[in-house]
């Protein structure tokens, strides 16, 4: 029996289906949070992110944790605005810190870490000494490439 699941396209060209829902679900949280910030001081208000209701409890979501002490502040006053506007009964605040999005994507630059030419010679040394064939070809490549990314550092 082949599973019953959803694929993305089929939810995508439902416009009465599954995102619909999802999409008022989110209008309705940005509402309360509108209401919430309204009622806030404006420097406190800049750093009430998003809300969730849940139940009798009402999660906040700030951007950093000094944040969240003036948010428990004006716990009465965000828990009435939001009961307010949702018709719903909030008796619990629970402050939570997300970290802004990371907007650079790219790969963090890397420094090189070469070592000094002296640990570069003990390397290439150790190789002409070494019996072992492919260790010894292994120690003389490398301390090869180390000398020349050395060489290349300096210019």
């Amino acid at each position: 029996m082949k599973p019953s699941y959803l694929t993305f396209k089929s939810l995508l060209t439902n416009p009465g289906g599954y995102f619909r829902g999802l999409t008022a679900q989110i209008e309705a949280q940005l509402s309360v949070l509108e209401n919430i910030k309204r009622v806030l001081p404006d420097e406190v208000a800049a750093h009430a992110l998003h809300c969730v209701g849940h139940g009798k409890k009402l999660v906040m979501y700030t951007d950093a944790s000094v944040w969240a002490t003036p948010l428990r502040f004006h716990k009465d006053m965000i828990l009435a605005a939001a009961t307010r506007l949702l018709k719903a009964s909030y008796t619990e605040l629970q402050i939570k810190v997300i970290s802004p999005i990371n907007t650079n994507l790219g790969q963090p630059k890397r420094t090189l870490l070469i070592p000094s030419p002296e640990i570069i010679k003990d390397v290439e040394n150790y190789g002409q000494l070494t019996e072992d064939v492919q260790l010894k070809q292994s120690l003389l490549r490398l301390s090869a490439t180390l000398s020349r990314l050395q060489q290349s550092n300096k210019n």
